[in-house]
């Protein structure tokens, strides 16, 4: 029978699945959204961002797939705020569920509202306070996580990724976020985590990973942030 000779070369192989997948990963391909979030934060960015640090820190902090899947839609853009929403003709009003002032951006809700620095900037307070760290939170890792991700930033990308859960939470329900609340979800997300680690009997891992960090969670009390 006639066979089209672009597929002579695939379906001539013993191993046809394996050549095919050596064809699609054989080339670097980045995301035109990275692409654009290299545009877009040009000015802040000291270089272009590298593919492989910023889905390594998506799918690699965590196992917890609900957080890798928000990480995986801000990383590409997709994520269904306001701005996005319009965009595709879901909505005909963009502006900010929080604070009702600015364009419900993928940046606008996690870095620059009015209503979500000041829970960064607590957040880096009390980090500090228990334990002893000291944490810039700025526009590149609070979108991309601390990369290339290693055992010193794991700890840090994990609650970065939960403070972003918690807002966009708040930001589908319709409330405002407030530190306590994200405190006592990163402490909830900690246990989980914990949990998880126990159940692979992986323990000493996570006291490896925690060690610098799980005075956040056991020093003192939240009040004593304030």
């Amino acid at each position: 029978p006639f066979m089209p000779y672009y597929f002579e070369s695939i379906l001539l192989k013993d191993k046809i699945t394996k050549y095919i997948y050596i064809c699609l990963t054989s080339n670097d391909c980045i995301p035109s959204a990275i692409n654009k979030w290299n545009n877009e934060l040009s000015n802040v960015l000291v270089d272009d961002l590298c593919v492989y640090d910023v889905f390594n820190v998506c799918f690699r902090t965590t196992s917890d797939s609900s957080v890798n899947w928000l990480q995986y839609r801000i990383l590409h853009r997709i994520l269904p705020v306001k701005y996005y929403l319009k965009k595709i003709n879901i909505t005909s009003d963009d502006s900010c569920t929080f604070c009702n002032e600015n364009s419900e951006t993928i940046q606008h809700v996690f870095v620059k509202c009015k209503k979500t620095l000041p829970l960064w900037n607590a957040l880096s307070a009390c980090l500090y306070e228990k334990c002893s760290k000291r944490v810039g939170f700025n526009i590149s890792n609070i979108i991309f996580g601390e990369y290339p991700l290693n055992g010193a930033n794991k700890a840090l990308n994990c609650i970065i990724l939960y403070t972003k859960q918690y807002i966009f939470f708040c930001l589908k329900q319709n409330r405002v976020p407030v530190f306590l609340g994200l405190y006592n979800y990163l402490h909830l997300r900690y246990k989980i985590e914990k949990s998880a680690y126990l159940y692979k009997m992986e323990n000493e891992k996570f006291e490896k990973i925690w060690s610098t960090w799980s005075g956040f969670f056991t020093t003192g009390s939240f009040n004593d942030t304030s």
